[in-house]
């Protein structure tokens, strides 16, 4: 894990110094893996929300209906 970090932080140096000609082989398949994680995650987390949007739409319909006396409690 110290690794990573390590090499997190050189790539980062290597992008703010602007030193683009310094990167290697390595830095791009880096850079290349950090880039999937990251969609993988946005696509994950698009799924979940859309799964909570959809269960408050359905409580906010359920509420609704109670609160206008269609849904007797």
């Amino acid at each position: 894990m110290d690794e990573a970090i390590f090499k997190g932080y050189q790539i980062w140096d290597k992008i703010r110094a602007g030193d683009f000609k310094a990167f290697n082989f390595s830095d791009i398949i880096w850079l290349l893996g950090i880039a999937v994680i990251v969609v993988l995650i946005i696509k994950v987390s698009f799924k979940f929300l859309k799964v909570i949007l959809v269960v408050l739409a359905i409580a906010a319909v359920i509420g609704f209906l109670i609160m206008k006396g269609i849904i007797p409690i």
